[in-house]
């Protein structure tokens, strides 16, 4: 029990007697309370936390943005402090520093200059030193505040006023995030992309009964400013449903050769809010401690162009084993929390990504009713002085000589109100009108801005009266905004490691998977390659070292099953979505970051919609003229580690190519030699056998001739289809399959080419159906995609065109057309 005096009682009564346990009760709720409305948590319209909203308030009223000078960091944090925050100044200009650095904000609210810290985790310099303002987009935060958009709360001593919330065109809380610890919860939003929060938003805004995997088709995941590979996103729709959890977020690396022999790995993203300087300390101790083997020497070479950690590997060691081993040791790999917890109105509360979109969708709306009240009554008070000043003007002479007669501005007020029916404010405009306004240029001004405030104020009235006019001011502004300040995805989606459907979250498209050599992967948008002209250059689409090059690719959906071939005989089995985006130009990822328990480089590709079938077979061609069929089905278990064994290949042979036979009637094998020979047969000469024997005999060469490639045709398609072969410099030329008669298999086959000096032998050839276009790649990295119909159409004893000038020819495949888009 405690004792406490009721002042109201008097000193001669007994004092009160409380429960002490009760009395903390209510001390430590009222206590908790203030921390979770007033420090830690952001409201769920701005996405602001108080101190940050104070802050950027300040700044505006200081005149502080983005067109200006920067000011001293000390001016803003005093300011802050004395009129809106009575806080630590240390407090409040750590916060200050963290809108200002690129590496913490998805977009800076902050312009700083000065030292404003590291990803390191250095400490900013004294505020004295450094100096700021506000960004552009810290600017547009406050657009149209002075037109009674938001309310205004007294300061902490009423001598101020300030915002209860800020007007912002964007949903700020999805696209900045938020990290925050009150007393007995906490919230933590990661960062978005602009555009793609953007675009979620207004799909939900379409069609508010959209599903959330439909959302995160639009919006497929966070953004980190620091980048990395996002993954394991098997909490992401759990999280947008529910507002709680977890991604995990990878450090992104690159293997370089060294000029003496051995690998370099280079880091050169880490997982968002990484301290870089302790990632590298931690890795250097397990090298100290020999925990990780294999690295010769551990450099950070990062500075202001960005992140480049280097760890020189010996000769004996591969370079992306080692990464793997870090990544299960150290920070190279973080787990990334949702716990979207935010204010709606002054009550904590867990919001789903739909909840967050209703939070702002009513905010916004109300900013839109506000400012249009705003400009309307402002509209209609300038609307009514003009119509008393157009009634003076029609009746001019008398208004004067009321005015002459008066002998003062009252008498002279009192008149003009009864000679023109107006009211006082009219009569006081009228009296304070300037004598050149009434000029004839004057006075139709007057009637002009009349005629023009009348228009306006029928349409401000139109919006107030319109809830769908508003949305699409809403829309419009967002779509401006995003315009200005969006910028592509930092981070990349990998959804291989994660049970979430990548059809979730990955768009249908067609795309090409390509391979190298020395076991580089990667998919494109078979959008992405544009078609050009024969005979040109190609454009660079992947980069290839000096010692490596392009050894297949193939052409598929991204929902299909992609089955990869290894040069030791293994089939494995993934997703094509799977196998990262990594855009036009770089090199990809190593087949062991894709295929799990890999042996051996990925040699043949090709994709299916799914391995059950029991009506289709998997049909391999090799190097040495054989040719196996097995079902389809018996390769469902191709998705498990190490895959499984797909054809025994004896010594000195290779896979060429592999193909799916739909085994139907009447469907022909078509095998092309670099002897410049191919030969036609029936598919019923190549029985169906088991998935581990060599196959049968398709093309009798000779001992020097190897296949180029192998493929299946359809009788309705016979006619249609051509025997594309090109040279090793580029010419080629397509024939009618039908010029290749119908043989038995085993045979040597006909001619199909006619080599020369200047072609050069006989090095890829395809089958070309009707409408589809033609890829080539080049031993540097190089492709050349035309129209087919583009193609020579020769005979078979001939030579061809030139298709593609640049490098030497190493493969050729036929894709389908690209999918005109609606204007």
């Amino acid at each position: 029990m405690t004792e406490v005096i009721d002042p109201e009682a008097g000193a001669s009564n007994a004092p009160l007697e409380l429960e002490i346990g009760n009395v903390m009760r209510s001390s430590f709720a009222d206590y908790a309370m203030s921390v979770i409305t007033d420090r830690a948590l952001p409201d769920a319209r701005d996405g602001l936390k108080p101190v940050h909203r104070r802050i950027l308030y300040s700044m505006h009223q200081l005149g502080i943005t983005h067109m200006v000078a920067h000011k001293k960091s000390a001016r803003v944090v005093g300011d802050v402090l004395g009129k809106y925050h009575p806080h630590g100044d240390s407090a409040c200009y750590d916060s200050a520093v963290r809108m200002a650095q690129h590496w913490a904000m998805r977009h800076p609210l902050i312009d700083g200059q000065g030292n404003f810290g590291s990803i390191d985790g250095d400490n900013a310099a004294a505020m004295r030193y450094t100096e700021m303002r506000l960004s552009k987009l810290g600017t547009r935060l406050f657009a149209d505040i002075q037109k009674n958009t938001v309310d205004f709360r007294d300061n902490f001593d009423g001598t101020e006023r300030e915002p209860e919330v800020l007007p912002l065109t964007y949903p700020n809380l999805l696209v900045n995030g938020s990290e925050g610890i009150a007393v007995g919860m906490a919230t933590s939003v990661p960062p978005h992309n602009l555009r793609e929060t953007a675009d979620a938003f207004l799909a939900w805004l379409d069609n508010p009964e959209i599903t959330t995997r439909e959302i995160a088709q639009h919006m497929p995941g966070p953004d980190f400013p620091t980048g990395g590979i996002l993954h394991d996103l098997d909490g992401y729709i759990q999280a947008l449903d529910t507002g709680r959890g977890a991604v995990k977020l990878r450090s992104q690396w690159t293997v370089e050769d060294r000029p003496r022999g051995g690998s370099r790995l280079v880091i050169d993203q880490i997982p968002y809010a990484v301290n870089k300087a302790k990632l590298v300390e931690q890795i250097a101790e397990l090298v100290r401690e020999k925990k990780i083997e294999g690295v010769a020497d551990l450099r950070d070479e990062s500075n202001k162009k960005g992140i480049r950690i280097v760890l020189e590997i010996k000769r004996e060691f591969e370079a992306e084993a080692i990464a793997f081993q870090l990544v299960t040791m150290t920070q190279l790999e973080t787990s990334v929390r949702y716990n979207i917890m935010a204010l709606v109105g002054q009550t904590p509360m867990q919001l789903g990504v739909r909840d967050l979109f209703e939070h702002f969708r009513a905010h916004r709306i109300e900013v839109i009713q506000r400012r249009t009240q705003f400009d309307l009554d402002r509209a209609l008070d300038r609307l009514h002085i003009l119509e008393g000043l157009l009634m003076a003007l029609d009746r001019l002479d008398e208004t004067i000589a009321t005015i002459r007669a008066s002998a003062d501005a009252d008498e002279a007020r009192g008149g003009l109100i009864d000679l023109l029916g107006i009211d006082v404010t009219q009569a006081q405009a009228i009296l304070d009108m300037k004598l050149q306004k009434l000029t004839g240029l004057q006075i139709q001004d007057i009637r002009d801005e009349h005629d023009r405030l009348t228009a306006e104020v029928a349409d401000l009235r139109d919006i107030l009266a319109r809830s769908e006019r508003q949305v699409e001011i809403m829309r419009t502004e967002l779509l401006d905004l995003c315009d200005q300040h969006a910028n592509e995805r930092c981070t990349e989606i990998d959804t291989s490691l994660s049970k979430v459907s990548a059809a979730d979250l990955i768009p249908e498209e067609d795309v090409m998977l390509i391979g190298t050599q020395q076991g580089y992967l990667k998919r494109i948008a078979a959008k992405d390659m544009n078609r050009q002209n024969r005979g040109t250059k190609g454009r660079s689409i992947m980069s290839v070292g000096e010692d490596d090059l392009v050894t297949t690719f193939h052409a598929g959906h991204s929902h299909d099953t992609l089955i990869a071939l290894t040069d030791s005989g293994q089939v494995h089995a993934i997703k094509a979505y799977d196998i990262p985006d990594t855009g036009l130009g770089n090199k990809g990822r190593h087949y062991r970051n894709v295929f799990e328990g890999v042996e051996g480089n990925v040699v043949a590709m090709l994709t299916v919609d799914g391995l059950e079938s029991v009506t289709h077979s998997l049909v391999i061609f090799t190097a040495q003229g054989l040719v196996k069929r097995t079902p389809l089905s018996a390769y469902s278990n191709a998705t498990r580690r190490g895959g499984i064994q797909g054809i025994s290949l004896v010594e000195g042979d290779s896979i060429v190519c592999a193909r799916v036979s739909k085994d139907e009637p009447n469907e022909s094998v078509i095998v092309a030699a670099d002897n410049a020979k191919a030969i036609r047969f029936g598919m019923e000469e190549a029985r169906a056998i088991g998935r581990t024997s060599r196959g049968v005999r398709a093309m009798n060469l000779s001992e020097d001739a190897r296949v180029v490639a192998g493929d299946i045709i359809h009788a309705d398609d016979l006619e249609k289809a051509h025997l594309m072969v090109v040279s090793e410099k580029g010419l080629g030329k397509a024939t009618p399959a039908s010029e290749f008669r119908l043989q038995s298999r085993g045979g040597k086959g006909v001619t199909s080419y006619t080599p020369n000096k200047r072609s050069g032998p006989v090095v890829a050839a395809t089958v070309l159906f009707e409408g589809a276009d033609v890829v080539l790649f080049n031993d540097q990295g190089g492709a050349n995609r035309i129209a087919g119909s583009d193609v020579p159409h020769n005979g078979r004893a001939t030579t061809g065109s030139a298709i593609i000038r640049n490098g030497s020819v190493r493969n050729v495949l036929a894709v389908p057309p690209p999918v005109e888009e609606d204007q």
